[in-house]
């Protein structure tokens, strides 16, 4: 008997340590060729270099021999064999297909490297093709004050706003933070009146459509007591429960063109509603509380 290490069956349905080990550094295709060639019988035990080397590069030889002679000295025939190499390739695949479906997304100075999405292109992307449902989490928007900073900041948001318009059925919730450090000349002490001009400045300087989304903020940010308020600092957005965009950029002009900010787009249903139900529950809680209308 070869000595090595046992190699123990793996599950078919997801990508397992064991399937990793076993044969590394051989891709998809690697693996079933070297597959075919056992099954048509150009490929046989025992597993010989020169025999491997038609079939892989030079430094994938000897692995590759030590894994094949492990698996026909447990008394594998070919075919079996065989089998356990495509088993190998297909979740090989699939964690091919996961990775695929992650996206980097970068906003900053130029640098040396591959072109990356910014955050404001995704945004206004993700928005664009929402069908069902759009969440926005978001820490802080932009306060502009002139024609350009207002006509700026409702660029961001147009491709949401010209959605709802043309998808009645389109629900869009977005949380918010509000803060009394955001309006120097209300009251720390006077909420409703704290948050009525959030709510204000929002419709009349951030939003560009008529039908506004529904917006919820946590309570405890304008608390009188400085000591017991708690910010919303989540900054993503879930589209269609399908999408989901994580970033440590704010939705703002500076966060979009001057800061360095990170973030990753994923497309896996299960983690969009996860994320989208952690929200919905503290909405149903009462932790998150709706804006009074205007």
């Amino acid at each position: 008997m070869t000595q090595g290490r046992a190699i123990e069956p793996c599950p078919a349905q997801h990508s397992s340590p064991c399937s990793q080990a076993v044969f590394a550094g051989l891709d998809p295709a690697s693996l079933e060729a070297l597959a075919e060639a056992l099954t048509g019988g150009r490929l046989r035990a025992p597993f010989t270099a020169p025999a491997l080397r038609r079939l892989v590069s030079p430094d994938q030889v000897a692995p590759l021999q030590r894994d094949l002679s492990e698996l026909a000295d447990k008394g594998l025939p070919p075919a079996h064999v065989a089998i356990v190499l495509r088993s190998v390739a297909a979740e090989r695949h699939a964690a091919r297909r996961e990775q695929d479906r992650l996206e980097l997304v970068w906003s900053g100075p130029p640098a040396p490297g591959p072109d990356l999405r910014d955050t404001a292109t995704v945004v206004r992307t993700l928005c664009r093709s929402a069908e069902r449902s759009v969440l926005v989490a978001n820490f802080a928007f932009d306060r502009p004050h002139t024609d350009e900073q207002i006509a700026r900041a409702r660029a961001l948001w147009q491709p949401l706003a010209e959605r709802m318009s043309t998808h009645p059925d389109l629900q869009t919730r977005m949380i918010v933070n509000i803060s009394p450090e955001h309006d120097e000349r209300v009251h720390p002490g006077d909420e409703a009146r704290i948050v009525r001009r959030f709510r204000d400045s929002f419709i009349a300087r951030i939003w560009p459509g008529a039908r506004v989304p529904q917006i919820f903020y946590d309570p405890r940010g304008v608390h009188p007591n400085r000591g017991q308020r708690a910010i919303m600092h989540a900054k993503c957005i879930v589209i269609d429960d399908r999408a989901l965009f994580l970033s440590s950029a704010n939705f703002t002009h500076a966060a979009q063109e001057r800061n360095i900010e990170a973030g990753v787009v994923i497309e896996r249903p299960a983690l969009a509603r996860q994320i989208s139900a952690q929200f919905a529950a503290l909405i149903t809680a009462g932790a998150l509380a709706p804006l009074p209308p205007a």
